[in-house]
């Protein structure tokens, strides 16, 4: 049995003090910073959520999957804090793998100096120094894929897919039979569910029709990792029945609540585990009081037809 921990978009921000770093595209992000995310993102509750993940992660060897935008524009300081926060996870003896998102790749600097991955990844995940990757669980029952889709893109927030060789020679020619389940890494999912989508923001990952075809070819099940919609959500692909999209949200996202006029962030990650491959989802999420905080989680079996999960308005008590 292989245990599985998921989060992504934690968005960790700061202002540069070099007059250099305000210009092109990072210069828009931090004016929105200022104006907005500042405001959005309950960054006081990240040390919350690393110390759930590590008591999580105590209990049984586990693998911590982060699918993108640990940063807002990519600054080095962000990618600091974040490792500040997920260093303590390095004595769990848990495996980190992570991905980038379009806000971990903000402009072409980034891109050229691997910000991300220098700044973050390398000192979690030594066994990464690219994307893509694969990697095998000791069983060699799970096979994860992580894949960096973020493109140069102007003031635009969407991906390309361009790894279609390497996927298609890993399934094909280096993937074990013992395999039975894969796990998909990546920051853009390759399908949205558009009833569930702010404005129309579908067709975020281009060429996603290279990377389905792909998929549709090896009936085995597959669960793809997430973020970028900053919502909660499982998801069955209606081309693909043996695909399964989780989206991790925003965890530290104030959301406004029906019938409240303050806003919370909501707290939150995924479990679950493959035996041999994964049946059911666990949503972890804090419920905040004026006296204390409590995690609950509940269960959602993996769907079977099409319809969306939206995981936002499920109710802990």
């Amino acid at each position: 049995m292989n245990h599985f921990l998921h989060v992504g978009d934690l968005h960790f921000s700061r202002f540069p003090n070099r007059l250099a770093d305000w210009r092109g595209k990072r210069l828009l992000g931090l004016l929105n910073l200022a104006l907005n995310r500042r405001k959005a993102f309950h960054l006081s509750l990240a040390s919350i959520l690393i110390a759930k993940l590590q008591e999580q992660l105590q209990q049984q060897s586990t693998h911590l999957l982060c699918s993108g935008d640990f940063s807002t524009t990519s600054l080095p300081q962000e990618f600091g804090d974040a490792l500040h926060h997920f260093s303590p996870l390095r004595h769990s003896g848990a495996t980190f793998m992570a991905v980038p998102g379009n806000h971990d790749r903000y402009n072409g600097f980034d891109f050229r100096r691997q910000t991300m991955l220098k700044s973050l990844v390398s000192p979690l995940s030594p066994f990464i120094q690219s994307w893509p990757f694969h990697f095998l669980t000791p069983d060699q029952t799970v096979c994860i894929i992580g894949i960096d889709a973020t493109t140069r893109n102007g003031i635009g927030s969407h991906g390309f897919f361009r790894d279609a060789d390497y996927l298609k020679s890993l399934l094909q020619k280096r993937l074990p039979n013992t395999v039975k389940q894969l796990i998909f890494l990546c920051h853009f999912p390759a399908e949205s569910p558009t009833s569930l989508l702010h404005r129309d923001r579908g067709e975020q990952l281009r060429n996603s029709s290279s990377l389905l075809s792909i998929l549709e070819q090896f009936p085995i099940p597959t669960l793809f990792c997430h973020g970028h919609f900053h919502q909660r959500w499982i998801w069955q692909s209606p081309r693909i029945p043996h695909l399964t999209y989780l989206n991790a949200g925003a965890p530290m996202l104030r959301l406004s609540q029906p019938g409240k006029t303050t806003k919370e962030a909501d707290l939150g990650f995924f479990e679950f585990e493959s035996n041999p491959t994964i049946q059911s989802i666990r949503l972890h999420r804090l419920k905040l009081s004026n006296t204390n905080m409590v995690w609950n989680f509940s269960d959602h079996p993996l769907p079977q037809n099409s319809q969306p999960i939206d995981l936002r308005s499920i109710a802990l008590g």
